[in-house]
């Protein structure tokens, strides 16, 4: 497949499946209630909540979860994965600071 084709492809931070992952959180919450010392429950929710954007809630909830269970290493991987998200948004909202900065400075007389 060509670059062109890669483009009508889901971003990795865009799912397809929006409404199965809002259902994966109500039924990982759930998971969680019924045995809050499952780290795979709150993996589970960690992921979901990563997939779906909340990037700051998945990786609040996988910090928690490694302090429960250091080797399970999906969480690892969820909370790199939600932390370079917030990165990523991050950088992007500094550079268009800093572009705002330059045209405002050059727009003074």
């Amino acid at each position: 497949m060509g670059r062109a084709g890669l483009s009508v492809l889901p971003s990795r931070r865009q799912s397809r499946w929006p409404s199965r992952y809002e259902a994966a959180i109500e039924e990982a919450e759930h998971a969680v209630e019924l045995n809050p010392s499952n780290a795979f429950a709150f993996g589970a929710l960690a992921h979901a909540l990563d997939a779906v954007g909340r990037h700051d809630a998945a990786a609040a909830l996988a910090r928690k979860t490694i302090n429960m269970r250091t080797d399970y290493p999906a969480l690892h991987y969820i909370l790199a994965s939600a932390l370079g998200a917030l990165a990523a948004h991050h950088d992007a909202a500094k550079n268009e600071h800093l572009h705002a900065g330059v045209r405002a400075a050059q727009a003074k007389p």
